[in-house]
């Protein structure tokens, strides 16, 4: 919400006190890991920072206090401020919380153009579940052969195993979940909030590990140094989403950066240290993991053939990744995986649309022509009889990260015909949602719930419909397929049970 629903006018400097308590650290932290407490803080706003009915009334119009990248930012500021453990109100901590977040809102410049500022709000919003997070690196980087160099040179870097750091990493996030819910108009025992190395939940870990490892991504109180001013720039945050109290205590910064440690930034602190063969090795671990899902999938629906990679043209040629295929419908869907991500520089830099264009020809344009440009030479030569110029065809891309909702519409041309609805895109937990839904035996094919999202697309992400499709919100029937989940996840309690034991 914007200051001026108050008649106010915030500023960033003179907002913020010259110090910080500990009670006014551990209320941000708690409205900064989970979305839903900026739309709960909207009722403390109207009761006690709204003056009058004309001040309710504007605030009416608001449905959050804050975002997480203007939350970042006033991360950024309080943390450079003088820290001083002492009591202070509650009430007048809350209040002094809102109006500096409102600040944070009316002061936090976006000047990008269009099209990368829109992709950056959507990057910073999305929110990836963290226990999908947690079983792909189970799959891809504990238990793949490929990437056991890699695993060892951890271990020699940090000083314990890259299981025993994923093991506290998601027990601790588990045990965040399991803090109380704050109601802000009633007394809440903040204390409680604190994440503590002799903790319950780490059952039969020797705290010394459990302190090692969440050193290894916590900012200390006492060394804020490095997070600079930049507000685009949340790169120490992404390292260190943790912020150390004191010896064996901590609060996370914010919900989705903590969150993304046990994949999404285990990816770039593997890549940091060995960047040379990493990323084709990873990529393959990727694809590996993506077939895993497609196999199981389509052996519990009678209705789907696998058709995996395979060589063409006296093995000069590859076909796409994977196609699964509907002989019912004669309907092919064609997939090709690419372990990319977005480009860093889309969030950081002011660059006339230059990294946007390039992360859109990356994760969209490039894989669509290359899976458009082998399955036409496949179709033209005759190779598989399955594939043929009757059958229909669909296109997906399937990548590591995206953004959830491109700000622009493209065109796909194929003999002088814009195909461009045949021609999918997903990041790795919309497609984990996807592959579920069609394990599931049903009269809809792939091809019907890809075209159901051509009607929605202008107002949802893609993983938000599939989401809607496996809780049934559009009919009468979920399709949750119990059996595949349980699949996936079967080695993953293997790992929760590693240090239990």
């Amino acid at each position: 919400m914007s200051a001026k629903a108050l008649n106010q006018c915030f500023k960033m400097e003179t907002s913020i006190d010259n110090s910080v308590s500990e009670l006014e650290i551990i209320l941000l932290s708690i409205i900064s890991y989970h979305e839903r407490e900026s739309t709960k803080l909207m009722s403390w706003v109207y009761s006690y920072l709204a003056k009058n009915k004309k001040q309710r009334a504007l605030c009416k119009k608001y449905s959050h206090v804050t975002s997480r990248s203007e939350r970042l930012w006033l991360w950024k500021k309080v943390l450079s401020k003088k820290y001083i453990p002492t009591k202070t109100s509650y009430p007048k901590s809350l209040s002094y919380l809102c109006k500096i977040m409102i600040a944070s809102n009316d002061n936090y410049i976006r000047d990008f153009k269009f099209e990368s500022e829109l992709s950056n709000i959507s990057i910073a919003q999305y929110r990836d579940n963290y226990f999908m997070q947690f079983v792909r690196s189970h799959y891809i980087f504990l238990n793949s052969e490929l990437l056991r160099s890699y695993r060892e040179i951890f271990k020699s870097k940090y000083g314990f195993s890259l299981k025993d750091y994923l093991y506290v990493i998601y027990t601790t996030v588990y045990r965040c979940y399991e803090f109380s819910e704050i109601d802000y108009f009633n007394p809440y025992d903040v204390s409680a909030w604190k994440i503590r190395i002799n903790d319950e939940v780490y059952i039969n870990v020797k705290p010394e590990l459990v302190r090692n490892v969440l050193d290894s991504i916590s900012i200390s109180l006492n060394d804020t140094s490095e997070l600079g001013d930049d507000s685009r720039n949340i790169l120490e945050f992404c390292n260190r989403p943790l912020l150390k109290l004191s010896d064996g205590t901590y609060i996370p910064i914010d919900g989705k950066l903590f969150e993304d440690i046990l994949f999404n930034n285990l990816f770039y602190k593997l890549l940091d240290m060995t960047p040379k063969k990493f990323m084709s090795d990873f990529g393959e671990c990727f694809e590996n993991y993506v077939t895993r899902l497609i196999t199981k999938s389509c052996s519990l629906n009678t209705r789907y053939e696998f058709i995996p990679e395979f060589k063409y043209n006296k093995d000069q040629n590859k076909s796409p990744d994977a196609i699964i295929y509907n002989s019912d419908s004669n309907t092919a869907l064609v997939i090709e995986v690419k372990s990319a991500r977005v480009l860093h520089s889309l969030l950081i830099k002011d660059d006339n649309n230059k990294s946007f264009d390039l992360t859109v020809e990356k994760l969209l344009i490039k894989p669509w022509k290359q899976a458009l440009k082998s399955t036409s030479e496949i179709v033209g030569k005759g190779i598989n009889s399955k594939l043929n110029a009757k059958t229909r065809f669909f296109f997906l891309n399937v990548t590591m990260n995206d953004i959830a909702m491109y700000p622009l519409n493209i065109s796909i041309n194929y003999n002088d015909a814009d195909v461009r609805e045949r021609f999918f895109s997903m990041n790795i937990e919309a497609f984990e949602l996807f592959i579920e839904i069609l394990s599931k035996e049903s009269d809809y094919c792939f091809g019907s719930i890809l075209e159901g999202f051509l009607k929605e697309k202008d107002r949802m992400s893609i993983k938000t419909y599939l989401s809607r499709i496996r809780e049934g919100t559009y009919g009468d029937k979920a399709y949750k397929n119990e059996h595949f989940r349980s699949h996936l996840t079967e080695g993953v309690y293997d790992v929760m049970d590693y240090l239990r034991a």
